[in-house]
């Protein structure tokens, strides 16, 4: 996260937005419940995104692209939620869908 091609290209949201990075998962479970903040994961299956309401305090999981995420950061999850996608498409690049995750995200506030 701290990365200068990092920074330069979050253009300060790095500075805004927190950002937990290197934990496992046991210490990420327990950040995540005293802080009240609902884990939310990315899947193949799940709740269609654009109908699913976003808690104001929210991580969103997302795996690799090509394995997607870990089935134990899966379990962990409050909710599983999928970008629809129209034709023979399986996935899409991480990146892309982080970003419609948190646009979608900001919709919802």
């Amino acid at each position: 996260p701290g990365n200068p091609k990092v920074l330069r290209a979050a253009m300060g949201s790095a500075f805004r937005v927190p950002v937990l990075a290197d934990l496992d998962r046991d210490s990420l479970a327990q950040s995540l419940k005293e802080h009240r903040i609902v884990a939310v994961a990315a899947a193949m299956k799940g709740i269609a995104l654009p109908e699913f309401v976003f808690p104001e305090r929210v991580a969103i999981l997302l795996g690799t692209e090509g394995e997607g995420l870990s089935a134990s950061l899966e379990a962990m999850a409050t909710h599983r939620v999928t970008i629809p996608m129209i034709g023979r498409n399986e996935s899409l690049n991480v990146a892309v869908a982080a970003s419609i995750f948190l646009y979608q995200a900001t919709r919802t506030h």
